[in-house]
């Protein structure tokens, strides 16, 4: 944990014309906040057989609104909320990311970054309000290169905060800015050469792989077998997942095991549905569930008997159970993560809509292109993902934010001063609330966008002063709100009618 001595929070503070202005002390803004407030919680998975190298996620999640919660998030100070980035390491590798930060201005950002959390609760109770519906959708959201499972945190928790379990894997591709494995010591030939990670386990550190950038060849096989393997995790992700729905996890040793069947499937290269049960597996998921609710607090298991959840045992994961809305699975992401979003929805429908951050195409291969037949919306910067390539696409609105930066779509631009954030190139012009908050209401407009979404919102209307109409088109439903209520600017489309300019 990188909390600094009391000396170095009094500098901190003396410091803080540099950070921007946050309704905390120290924790992160929160444009696009919805009504619910936000639980958060980590998962990992250890490495299991037929090439499954487990998972690693943050997932954050609307939350009860019960007295321990609002105790949490209404305390003065913030000591007790969880930090943004919990890992110096981490810290190190994403500053190492801005190529204008001099060694003496990586010294001064981690020294900002390391005091930042969030406005979450950790391990809180999973919201089970009447103004909540009784499934909640599934986001997976994967980063960019160089990023992390942090670096989204206020996307992802006013994803959350809409009714939404948002789901931000973090990559072991050597494309983070830096992670982490645990593994059972019996597992690992040589500790002596890896740092000491939780008792009974090892921390074997991943740090990032440059491949350069522009060099043909090279780096387009290298990001396209990071994507093959990212595609993968996210799979892995949603196993998961759905055995939290099933009451799965924290189970006892006499529930049946799902690993080998969750190994095999992440490996299939078939698109139909994954989760398509026949009458006896029906009742096989039935009768697991029963057995879920009579009390089974034991973690998931490998087919051997062995532990492979190494983070997050702790954690009430039955408080899933019957609460996804597996049937509204969506995935989204950044730059990499993007291209991830958009190979997964070519590998498996599982997942119903794709959102595409500031998208990096080049590493996919030719034939997705054309086997996604999921909607796509397309979120650019200037000079991002190449018109002609998101034509391919079947079924893809696109709308670019003339004023976005490489880093718009991340919490950086939230940290610093307009300023000093314009001089790093994290932002524009624009200030980065109104930047952050913008593209929160446009995802939640696509989001929105279907039926099922339609009658979600009917049922919590009442509760939610952040709630959006169910457009029947992105473009159209902001052509027609002109983005007029305060603090957005408005927003023109471009002659041929394929942008949306803001």
């Amino acid at each position: 944990s990188p909390k600094p001595t009391p000396k170095l929070s009094l500098l901190l503070r003396m410091g803080a014309g540099l950070t921007a202005p946050s309704t905390s002390t120290t924790a992160l803004p929160q444009p696009g906040i919805g009504p619910h407030p936000v639980g958060v919680v980590d998962v990992m998975t250890a490495e299991g057989a037929n090439g499954d190298t487990g998972i690693f996620a943050r997932i954050f999640y609307p939350a009860e609104p019960d007295a321990a919660t609002f105790d949490c998030l209404t305390r003065d100070g913030d000591d007790h909320l969880p930090y943004w980035i919990e890992r110096k390491e981490y810290i190190a590798g994403m500053v190492s990311q801005l190529k204008a930060v001099s060694k003496r201005g990586q010294w001064l950002a981690e020294w900002i970054i390391g005091e930042r959390r969030i406005h979450c609760v950790k391990r809180a109770a999973l919201a089970t309000t009447d103004t909540i519906p009784s499934r909640l959708p599934l986001i997976i959201f994967s980063h960019g290169v160089g990023e992390s499972r942090h670096q989204h945190s206020s996307l992802c928790s006013a994803l959350a905060s809409q009714g939404y379990v948002v789901a931000a894997i973090e990559h072991r591709d050597y494309s983070a800015c830096w992670t982490y494995k645990l593994q059972p010591e019996s597992v690992v030939a040589s500790a002596s050469s890896i740092r000491g990670g939780r008792a009974g386990r090892v921390e074997k550190p991943m740090t990032f792989l440059d491949v350069g950038e522009n060099e043909g060849r090279r780096e387009y096989k290298t990001r396209n077998q990071q994507v093959h393997k990212r595609v993968a995790e996210c799979v892995r992700l949603l196993h998961f997942l759905e055995e939290c729905d099933l009451g799965l996890i924290n189970r006892c040793s006499c529930c049946p095991s799902t690993s080998s069947s969750s190994a095999s499937s992440a490996t299939s290269s078939d698109t139909t549905s994954m989760f398509s049960f026949s009458s006896e597996e029906s009742n096989e998921k039935n009768r697991r569930r029963s057995k879920a609710r009579e009390g089974c607090r034991l973690p998931l298991h490998s087919d051997n008997g062995a532990s492979r959840l190494v983070l997050g045992e702790e954690y009430e994961w039955a408080m899933f159970a019957d609460r996804l809305d597996l049937s509204s699975s969506i995935i989204m992401g950044v730059g990499l993560g993007a291209a991830t979003a958009l190979a997964s929805c070519s590998f498996t429908t599982d997942f119903q809509k794709a959102i595409a951050l500031d998208a990096t195409l080049r590493p996919l291969d030719t034939d997705v292109f054309t086997r996604v037949v999921q909607p796509i919306l397309f979120l650019n910067r200037p000079g991002g993902a190449s018109p002609d390539a998101q034509s391919k696409f079947e079924d893809a609105e696109s709308i670019t934010l003339m004023d976005a930066e490489a880093h718009t779509f991340s919490d950086l631009p939230l940290l610093l001063r307009p300023v000093l954030g314009r001089r790093l190139r994290l932002n524009g012009t624009t200030d980065a609330d109104q930047m952050a908050e913008t593209v929160v209401r446009v995802c939640a407009a696509f989001l929105q966008d279907t039926p099922q979404a339609a009658t979600r919102q009917t049922a919590s209307a009442s509760a939610s002063h952040a709630s959006l109409p169910s457009p029947s088109s992105v473009k159209n439903f902001l052509l027609e709100q002109n983005f007029s209520c305060n603090p957005f600017p408005p927003l023109t489309p471009v002659p041929d009618d394929s942008e949306i300019f803001l």
